[in-house]
């Protein structure tokens, strides 16, 4: 795991942002329709507060309680990719397949490779 040193305010702008795109994409793959259903997607690690997207259709968690990375692939199944730093706050994954998390009360960011 990586670590990068940053200030708080910076890490919660980016989280923020991340969390937004992520948002933006999930709603832009999943919902075709103007009546789209709402089911469940799939399992989380505990507390899960970011999400993205990855270009298969992926779905990624950071898990604030659990301190670890859930993904969900586009068939449903979910596994935990890797652990984190202390309360992850944002998640943005690279095309490479790396993960990036913000940690906010360790003060760094996670990097998760595709290997875990």
């Amino acid at each position: 795991m990586a670590n990068v040193k940053t200030d708080r305010a910076n890490l919660a702008t980016v989280a923020l942002l991340v969390c937004v795109l992520a948002l933006t994409l999930l709603l832009a793959v999943f919902d075709t329709t103007a009546n789209a259903a709402s089911t469940v997607f799939g399992s989380t690690g505990r507390g899960p507060e970011s999400i993205a997207v990855d270009s298969a259709g992926n779905v990624y968690t950071g898990n604030n309680t659990s301190m670890d990375v859930s993904r969900i692939t586009a068939g449903g199944i979910s596994t935990i990719r890797g652990s984190t730093g202390i309360s992850p706050h944002g998640i943005a994954v690279g095309s490479n397949g790396n993960i990036y998390v913000v940690n906010a009360n360790s003060h760094n960011v996670s990097k998760i490779t595709p290997d875990g």
